[in-house]
């Protein structure tokens, strides 16, 4: 069959052929049917069985636009029914690809699928199995930290920087800096565990971009916000026409406790510190308050019956040593903060 002969076969011909170049021209078929609203669930399988076995670089190249087609003009609920499907062959086969271009069009669909479902959940919990790719850094700076929930992210940052690839761990450093970018002082806390050079390294960083620096504004929108600026008529600064440019937004100031997971510390408490509080010397009692005050220096801290604890420590603020009953002071300071 000469190779123009290739666009006289049935789509599912096409997306079934042995050749290659006719598989080409069935993924180019179905960027036309998609952008005509012609995508049935049928049309959509018979896409994703052909991408799932696909390994010629070529024909993945042409599978990137026919699945962002999908995405972008497909019924919101038909295209979403499929989002995990589609994502893990995407993130499979094309989200680390050494074709450049599949690479970013395959960024371009994980985009659009948060666009489409106007948060970034679900699609995270797809995308955080391949973050030692630097695509999730991307998706952070162009739709934010209300869109890209930050603490699944910060969650997996320890595991990325202590892998044994060097990329990796590169990836991990960009991934930490964009999320800085957007969150500032709050991540510390999720920086805790790693190695002290990799600390080094990421204040350093971290004081190039500075306190005074201003946050970063998403570059694109969710479904939902568009809706919300058409119907009042918003058109951004440089034309709406540019990719989604979104227009200036008010900075989000993040506050560490909402990035934290809540800690037991109840179960941690020093042995025998009630007994050793009431100790005459005040040294028993300056020791026994430190090693508290070491476990609840967290930023938020698991619900339980505090009322004992609270009780003791608000009686110690009238102790007769200074430093103990600063001690008391800091550790009910703590727990305030804590259990906000």
């Amino acid at each position: 069959m000469e190779e123009d002969d290739f666009s006289k076969l049935g789509l599912d011909e096409q997306l079934a052929h042995k050749n290659w170049k006719a598989r080409v021209c069935g993924f180019n078929a179905l960027v036309s049917k998609f952008k005509k609203d012609e995508a049935t669930a049928d049309i959509i399988e018979a896409m994703r069985k052909t991408m799932s076995a696909e390994s010629n670089a070529a024909v993945l190249d042409s599978a990137m636009p026919a699945v962002l087609a999908c995405t972008e003009f497909a019924k919101p609920s038909l295209a979403s029914r499929y989002r995990s499907s589609i994502l893990h062959i995407v993130l499979d086969k094309a989200i680390a690809h050494t074709r450049v271009s599949i690479r970013q069009k395959a960024l371009d669909i994980v985009l659009m699928f948060i666009e489409l479902e106007n948060k970034a959940d679900a699609v995270l919990e797809d995308l955080l199995p391949t973050l030692d790719h630097k695509n999730p850094k991307n998706v952070a700076a162009l739709y934010g930290s209300k869109v890209v929930p930050p603490k699944p992210l910060l969650k997996t940052l320890a595991k990325l920087f202590d892998h044994k690839d060097g990329t990796v761990r590169t990836e991990a450093m960009n991934l930490a800096i964009e999320l800085y970018k957007w969150l500032g002082p709050a991540i510390m806390p999720s920086l805790n565990d790693l190695k002290a050079v990799q600390l080094k390294d990421l204040n350093d960083q971290f004081e190039k971009i500075g306190t005074n620096t201003p946050r970063p504004t998403p570059e694109r929108l969710v479904r939902s916000e568009m809706e919300k600026r058409a119907a009042v008529g918003y058109v951004p600064e440089e034309v709406a026409s540019v990719n989604n440019t979104v227009g200036p937004v008010e900075p989000e100031v993040v506050d560490v406790f909402d990035l934290a997971d809540p800690v037991n510390v109840l179960d941690k408490m020093p042995p025998k510190f009630y007994e050793t509080l009431q100790a005459t010397k005040w040294s028993e009692r300056k020791e026994i308050l430190e090693a508290l005050l070491v476990i609840i220096k967290v930023p938020k801290l698991e619900d339980g019956r505090y009322g004992e604890l609270i009780n003791v420590l608000a009686k110690k603020i009238n102790d007769t040593n200074i430093i103990v009953l600063t001690l008391a002071i800091n550790c009910l300071e703590c727990l305030a903060n804590g259990l906000r």
